[in-house]
């Protein structure tokens, strides 16, 4: 199974977990890239992931953010990387959601 997560996704591990679902999101995050990095998923990346994260103002936040991006090993769409993600932000309902 491929499966695309956008920054949001990667980022949710590093959110504050107070609240019930934030840490049910976290857990679903945590298990999807569990099965990524055995290779029972495959996480898909693209032009899109690379230049959302070098927004990432902290630099802790972001080598760590970079780490668990790592472990895609497909790249997705990359010839306009402007019209995907503008696909991406208008069709987020289509991405796995967690709650």
């Amino acid at each position: 199974m491929k499966i695309y997560m956008d920054v949001c996704c990667l980022c949710r591990p590093f959110d504050d977990q107070m609240m019930g679902r934030i840490r049910l999101e976290v857990t679903a995050v945590q298990e999807i890239i569990r099965r990524c990095a055995t290779k029972e998923f495959t996480l898909v990346t693209s032009e899109v992931i690379t230049e959302e994260l070098e927004k990432i103002p902290d630099i802790r936040k972001r080598l760590r953010v970079e780490k668990i991006a790592s472990v895609a090993k497909e790249l997705g769409v990359t010839q306009n990387a402007s019209a995907y993600k503008d696909l991406v932000m208008s069709n987020r309902n289509i991405f796995v959601k967690y709650t």
